[in-house]
């Protein structure tokens, strides 16, 4: 199938999850970090994979593995206005491939696998936290409204701990500890003023979550994951921060995000 995204997207999916990255709606702020156009939300075109390899996986595996884990790479940037290709690729037993890909150029922007895997367990000090996707629903469906289909279950909850983990002040106590000069009281503050972009994205979910009818707008119970960092100035940084979560006892989440920096020189 064919993908493409325009300014509506960008706004919509900033409008749900806060994320008002300059590279997405400054043309000016792209081309300072060497793009030649502004950049499509990786997380907004992954909506569009994350259904495509759930209806994939749906209709294409018999195992009822308790657990599963998609993981994605953004190798390259979508830009908008642009066509993709977006395909998906059932030929390995359990183990459920998607790609988009550049029309004109065939590179791979996304790739990613959904297969069965265990749950993930961390040692969280955090307190508990509750989030309600109801109060962000109607712009969830606003971002996903040219989807005719309804959605894989888990979508609304992953997208909701992306949200979690913007906000959370505890993701940021890394981030100021080596740039205290940001002054940012959460990771959506820090995308005005530090170019960084999202170059991995790892969901653990309970297996009932794929079904479009599971998880709805269930409150969602969940902890922050304590973020790593790797890098420096020079060279720039990589964090890799997270999210736990639960709708039920039977039903989790665990989202982990991977954020690049350029060199702070």
């Amino acid at each position: 199938m064919i993908v493409r995204y325009g300014p509506q997207d960008a706004q919509r999916w900033a409008t749900f999850s806060g994320d008002f990255n300059p590279i997405h709606f400054d043309l000016a702020a792209a081309h300072h970090i060497g793009l030649p156009s502004r950049a499509v939300h990786g997380m907004r075109a992954m909506l569009d994979l994350k259904q495509h390899i759930s209806k994939t996986y749906l209709q294409h595996t018999e195992e009822n593995a308790p657990s599963l884990h998609f993981s994605a790479r953004l190798k390259a940037p979508l830009y908008e206005s642009h066509d993709y290709h977006l395909t998906s690729d059932n030929r390995q037993p359990q183990r459920i491939r998607s790609v988009i890909r550049d029309a004109e150029s065939t590179v791979n922007s996304i790739e990613a696998t959904l297969r069965p895997a265990p749950l993930p367990h961390y040692a969280i000090s955090s307190p508990e936290q509750t989030f309600d996707p109801g109060a962000r629903e109607a712009a969830f469906n606003d971002a996903t409204a040219d989807s005719s289909e309804k959605l894989a279950g888990w979508l609304l909850p992953d997208a909701s701990l992306f949200c979690c983990i913007l906000e959370a002040p505890q993701t940021m106590q890394v981030v100021n500890d080596v740039l205290p000069d940001l002054g940012a009281r959460c990771l959506a503050e820090v995308f005005p003023v530090l170019p960084m972009v999202q170059t991995h994205h790892d969901v653990y979910f309970s297996s009932t979550l794929l079904s479009p009818q599971s998880a709805g707008a269930m409150p969602l119970r969940w902890h922050v994951i304590p973020t790593i960092l790797m890098g420096n100035r020079n060279e720039g940084f990589i964090f890799r921060m997270g999210a736990q979560g639960s709708l039920s006892h039977r039903e989790h989440i665990t989202v982990l995000i991977t954020l690049k920096t350029w060199p702070l020189l």
